[in-house]
């Protein structure tokens, strides 16, 4: 009974990755499974043979929920993006006013101190700067498909890495940061479509980030 629910705990954590605003890190706390994964996944190599099994038994139902959720959803989403545009995004613009009392929740347990309001001052500076440059035209640009080249299979390489940080970070959104860089759509599109040439340099991405960020 216990995989079964790691499993939908992993459709919940899968479906918030690919939705703007929403941090897979954070349905990661939510659902009560955030600091085990993480520990599984950092000392995963550590005493390997004698831990494989049980970190593998434990990982895999949630790898598998993670892996249909972002599969069945990003169909969704693709399709809503396609054809309700502007209402899709103004939900993703609800999803992440909705979601700063959790976050801020979270960031107060411990104890408030201004110093903490630094980085949240810093990275929404680097929003804003990323959005006033997406409206003049500079980036952002927003891209429907990925034609194979080096230069594209890097930036995808870069855009895993990102994508990773939603799981890692609670209260941070890969999602809405590839919005914001134009490469959302595309970067659904290829995974509702299941295009292996784009999702393998994106994927790789995934992974270093994650073998690399402990």
């Amino acid at each position: 009974m216990k995989h079964i629910i790691n499993f939908f705990k992993g459709m919940i954590i899968g479906i918030a990755n690919v939705i703007p605003g929403v941090s897979g890190g954070t349905m990661a706390v939510s659902t009560g499974i955030y600091e085990d994964l993480i520990h599984t996944i950092s000392t995963f190599f550590h005493n390997f043979k004698e831990t494989f099994k049980k970190n593998m038994i434990f990982l895999l139902p949630i790898v598998l929920g993670a892996g249909i959720g972002i599969l069945a959803f990003s169909k969704l989403l693709k399709f809503a993006l396609q054809n309700y545009g502007m209402q899709t995004q103004f939900a993703f613009i609800g999803l992440i006013l909705g979601s700063l009392p959790f976050v801020f929740k979270k960031s107060v347990e411990k104890g408030f101190s201004w110093k903490y309001l630094i980085p949240a001052v810093l990275t929404f500076t680097i929003g804003i700067v990323l959005a006033i440059l997406e409206l003049l035209g500079v980036t952002g640009n927003a891209v429907e498909s990925f034609d194979i080249n080096f230069i594209n299979i890097v930036l995808l390489f870069i855009y895993g890495v990102i994508s990773a940080v939603s799981m890692v970070v609670p209260g941070i959104s890969g999602s809405f940061i590839l919005l914001l860089l134009g490469a959302y759509s595309a970067i659904i599109g290829a995974i509702s479509s299941l295009n292996i040439l784009v999702l393998i340099p994106f994927g790789i991405g995934v992974v270093v980030r994650y073998t690399t960020c402990f």
